[in-house]
């Protein structure tokens, strides 16, 4: 059977579309990865395997043949690790295909999680143009939304914390979406639990949701304070 998944490749400043292609047949088993691959992208191959066995799914025992296309386009780096996983287990017939409908980009660790991978932008806006969601480690999904795509962040280490609470510079992740030019809306999704707050929606609460955008509120004002600063001082 057969597969496609579309990945992507930045090509100095150009995104590219990578096709990565899956083809499983019968015959002895053997895992072959070709279309200009370098050493790490052959090394995807053991990755691929174990994150497979890992994720609770079968590595097909059959002749497993992956190309990337186009073929004199030089594919560098671990980042088509993901799109590889799910073209073999479309082609294999273990999950469905509507899995393929994406552009995805992420290393896999040998116990299945996603991490980001160089190229998250790219992927983005490769994602924009063909209209399709783009599928990312979510360390890296923050680059690929800049694209002001559909994002998807694989999130396999997910902890859970208050706005203000959690690891990521926020002020940071608004400035980019400023310096990139993002004006689109911007909304909270899974919103702290509030104290009085019914329990029967937990991260969907009233209360949660106003504390939440008005914290986003008072990020966008601080960088927009920088930029007149930052005028001023011109």
């Amino acid at each position: 059977m057969f597969a496609a998944v579309t990945s992507a490749a930045l090509v100095g400043v150009e995104p590219r579309q990578v096709r990565v292609e899956a083809h499983v047949s019968g015959g002895k088993e053997l895992f072959s990865v070709v279309g200009l691959p370098d050493a790490s992208v052959r090394e995807a191959r053991a990755r691929v395997r174990s994150a497979i066995a890992a994720s609770g799914h079968r590595f097909p025992g059959q002749r497993v043949t992956v190309n990337l296309a186009p073929a004199d386009l030089p594919k560098v780096g671990s980042a088509y690790d993901l799109p590889i996983a799910l073209g073999v287990l479309v082609a294999a017939g273990d999950i469905s295909p509507a899995a393929s409908r994406v552009v995805a980009l992420g290393e896999l660790a040998l116990d299945g999680a996603v991490r980001p991978a160089r190229g998250g932008l790219a992927a983005g806006l490769v994602a924009k143009r063909r209209g399709e969601r783009c599928l990312v480690g979510a360390d890296g999904s923050g680059e690929a939304a800049l694209s002001g795509a559909d994002v998807r962040g694989v999130a396999t280490r997910f902890v859970e914390t208050f706005h203000d609470d959690g690891k990521t510079d926020m002020f940071a992740a608004m400035k980019a979406y400023d310096d990139a030019g993002f004006d689109g809306p911007m909304r909270p999704d899974h919103v702290p639990e509030m104290e009085g707050d019914p329990t029967d929606r937990p991260g969907y609460t009233v209360t949660g949701r106003i504390f939440a955008i008005g914290y986003m509120k008072g990020i966008m004002d601080a960088v927009d304070s920088v930029k007149g600063r930052a005028k001023q001082a011109r």
